[in-house]
């Protein structure tokens, strides 16, 4: 990740702080504010990294309760 061109820092933070929200399980369903919180990104920039961070394939989006995925 660290190699890859298309991620710049405040993807690689908001990543990191997703990460944290993990524990043995690989799903996380924190909010925006949370998410906003731990990586020092403002909320209203959560959606656009995570939407980067998936778009090149670092991360998988299902929206939890909608039974519908992103990918």
């Amino acid at each position: 990740m660290l190699n890859d061109p298309n991620i710049k820092f405040n993807d690689l933070r908001v990543y990191i702080a997703l990460s944290s929200f993990q524990g043995k399980n690989p799903d996380c369903y924190p909010s925006h504010k949370k998410i906003s919180e731990r990586s020092g990104v403002l909320v209203a920039h959560i959606s656009k990294h995570t939407k980067k961070l998936q778009k090149y394939g670092w991360l998988e989006i299902t929206r939890r309760g909608k039974k519908m995925s992103n990918r």
